[in-house]
C-alpha cells in the first residue's frame, strides 16, 4: 500500500520515506499516543518557545501540523470520490501567520491535534482498496489517496523530530 513515486510530487519522498509499515492506519494511530506523550512534558512556556528569532513556535508547529492534515483530508476526499480537480498548493507561511494560535491555548491544540487525527483515521477507514489507489492533482502533479495518507504520518515525525531536536 506504500505510495510508488508517480503517486506524488518528488518533495513529498522525504516525509513517505519516513514511514516503514505497510500498515498506515496503524502508523497515524500510534502518533495519537507519540503526540500525547510529547505535549504532556511540556509547558504552556514551551508551547511558546522559538528555537530562533522569526522562527515558529512550537504552538505554529502544531498549528500547520494540523493544518496540513486537514488540506491533505481534502486532497484524499477529493482523489477517492474521482473529483478530478486539480487542487491548489498552500502557502504554510501564509495559514500560520493568519492562525493567531497566540490567543489559542495549548490544551485546545493538543485537543484539536488528537480530533483531527482522529478524523482522518475515521475517514481512512471507510475507503475501498481501490479508493486508495485513486489519483488526483495538486498544481499539476500526481496525489493519490495513499501517498496522502503517508505524508501525513511522515510530515507529523518530521516535525516532531525537528521539535525534539532543535528546541529543548
Amino acid at each position: 500500500m506504500k505510495p510508488s513515486p508517480k503517486d506524488y510530487h518528488p518533495y513529498y519522498k522525504m516525509y513517505i520515506d519516513l514511514i516503514d509499515s505497510e500498515d498506515i492506519v496503524s502508523v497515524l494511530e500510534n502518533q495519537i499516543d507519540e503526540f500525547n506523550d510529547f505535549a504532556a512534558g511540556l509547558t504552556a512556556y514551551d508551547f511558546n518557545r522559538r528555537y530562533s528569532e522569526g522562527k515558529w513556535s512550537v504552538k505554529e508547529i502544531i498549528v500547520h501540523l494540523i493544518d496540513t492534515e486537514r488540506i491533505f483530508v481534502y486532497r484524499m476526499l477529493s482523489a477517492a470520490r474521482n473529483d478530478g480537480s486539480d487542487l491548489k498548493s498552500f502557502d504554510q507561511e501564509f495559514y500560520v501567520s493568519n492562525s493567531d494560535c497566540r490567543e489559542i491555548s495549548h490544551r485546545l491544540l493538543i485537543e484539536d491535534f488528537i480530533n483531527q487525527r482522529k478524523s482522518t483515521i475515521s475517514f481512512l477507514r471507510t475507503l475501498t482498496d481501490e479508493m486508495w489507489h485513486r489519483k488526483g492533482d495538486i498544481g499539476g502533479y500526481p496525489f493519490n489517496v495513499s501517498a496522502g495518507a503517508y505524508i501525513i504520518a511522515g510530515h507529523f515525525i518530521h516535525h516532531i523530530n525537528f521539535i525534539k531536536e532543535n528546541y529543548f
